[in-house]
């Protein structure tokens, strides 16, 4: 069956709607912490918006439906292949992404230990943590080619070759199927504490040890269990960004090197049902960014100033671990729900692994409508970083007196971007929401009685995550 006349009636009908409520949005943001009209119409807007996609899509996108609908090549293989596949191309980029490794230890180790006049604060935290992220959600997945503890194992698997004649190192130990994706939950939990709790994060020194202890583990890892497996499971930013190639407008074919332009979040529908530690990774993940926008507001302030006898650390980790917690069991209880709807038996975790990943593009858009003005304002201190990278006085490329300018985004501009992201995020959430039911039940009517709970859960979460951001940042 061609289900291309439907998919273009899907597509024009969430058009018009997207321009006709995208006005309201437009008339409405001035400041983001003075708008003119009450929260309570964009938050109704935003989840009108959603709720009219999930009719739609629940009427026009059937089982049949294959992301190649999606996809249009744009470039002849040919000499795009070449390109893709130089391994000179590959050699430089893997050579300045070590270089980068070596330049954020260095500045951390000898450079000033004040962070603004530090190379490294700024990269990891803003240039790399951020827009990498969007660089992966626009570009595909980039971490495979760039990860610079894998090249340098690689690199250090020639230089054994060269004595033994094997290409790889031989595994130590062998990785325990049951423990699964696991120690990358773990990894990231400490990661996710370090960024949103520990007062040090951004000191040189104390990201000078974190690097090395980071490198350690996973050198260590590969070492033990194996490059692959490792890096399969061991490798929290490996998950991070691969999902957030999903994303990606582009596709490159690794077989003829053929490059494919597709819509937004497309990539979601060829995932495979994760095992149960993956399932937990990515509620934690949307939990963790969400946690992290709670924490700059005034309720979130108020919360300290209830509790004077904790500390500030104390209390953001506690928030910490509740919030994920929370999430989970919320998303849990839906999950019960969906298999109560659809009248299947099919065990809860079964459901909760299927569903997960629909999440994904919330977690995604969250993402972007959160750090949106982080990265265009404060990435801009990258410029002069570049010339003094040691905070020494260095003018390398002429950019050491560089100003960042406050005005490098406008309000209004930044909360419709953040407003129009976190809605299509949802209305992608609910299509890879609803294509999974279809997989996972046997009937298309149970597949639609399932998705009322999971549309109720994004209906909620797309009116939390404008609410947080629309509180001021405090602190």
């Amino acid at each position: 069956m061609n289900n291309k006349p439907k998919l273009l009636i899907l597509i024009a009908g969430l058009f018009v709607f997207f321009s006709v409520t995208s006005k309201v949005y437009a008339h409405g943001f001035g400041e983001r912490y003075d708008l003119p009209m009450p929260l309570l119409y964009f938050i109704l807007g935003a989840v009108i918006a959603v709720g009219l996609s999930f009719l739609l899509i629940g009427v026009f996108v059937t089982s049949d439906t294959s992301p190649k609908h999606f996809r249009f090549e744009v470039m002849p293989a040919s000499w795009v292949g070449r390109i893709v596949k130089s391994q000179y191309l590959y050699w430089i980029i893997k050579c300045l992404s070590v270089v980068l490794l070596v330049l954020i230890l260095l500045t951390t180790l000898i450079g000033s230990n004040k962070p603004i006049y530090n190379f490294s604060p700024t990269f990891i935290w803003v240039i790399w943590w951020v827009g990498f992220g969007f660089m992966s959600a626009v570009f595909g997945n980039l971490w495979v080619l760039i990860n610079p503890w894998k090249i340098i194992f690689e690199f250090a698997e020639r230089i054994q070759k060269l004595f033994t004649g094997r290409d790889e190192f031989n595994s130590i130990l062998i990785y325990p199927s049951e423990l699964q994706g696991w120690p990358s939950v773990v990894l990231f939990g400490i990661f996710a504490w370090i960024e949103n709790v520990y007062w040090g994060a951004a000191v040189p020194r104390n990201l000078a040890i974190l690097v090395i202890i980071y490198s350690l583990i996973q050198w260590g890892g590969m070492l033990c269990f194996g490059k692959c497996i490792w890096l399969k499971n061991g490798d929290p930013f490996a998950l991070i960004f691969r999902f957030f190639s999903k994303f990606s407008i582009s596709e490159i074919n690794d077989t003829d090197g053929k490059v494919f332009f597709r819509f937004p979040g497309v990539g979601f529908l060829n995932i495979s049902k994760p095992n149960t530690s993956v399932m937990v990774f990515v509620v934690i993940l949307l939990a963790t960014v969400t946690f992290d926008g709670i924490k700059e507001t005034p309720f979130w302030n108020e919360i300290h100033s209830h509790y004077p006898t904790l500390s500030y650390t104390q209390i953001d980790t506690f928030g910490l671990v509740i919030v994920p917690a929370i999430f989970l069991l919320i998303y849990l209880l839906f999950c019960w729900v969906v298999r109560y709807c659809s009248k299947e038996k099919i065990s809860l975790i079964s459901i909760a692994q299927s569903f997960v990943f629909s999440l994904l593009p919330i977690a995604l858009a969250y993402h972007f409508a959160h750090y949106l003005s982080l990265l265009l304002i404060a990435g801009q201190a990258i410029i002069p970083l570049l010339s003094d990278p040691f905070g020494i006085g260095w003018d390398l490329f002429g950019s050491a007196d560089y100003k960042i300018n406050l005005n490098a985004i406008n309000a209004k501009a930044a909360w419709f971007f953040s407003v129009s992201i976190i809605v299509i995020g949802h209305v992608l959430a609910v299509y890879v929401s609803h294509l999974t039911a279809l997989k996972v039940f046997k009937s298309h009517g149970n597949a639609i009685r399932s998705q009322y709970p999971m549309l109720l859960l994004m209906l909620t979460y797309t009116a939390i995550s404008l609410w947080i951001l629309s509180m001021p940042i405090i602190g």
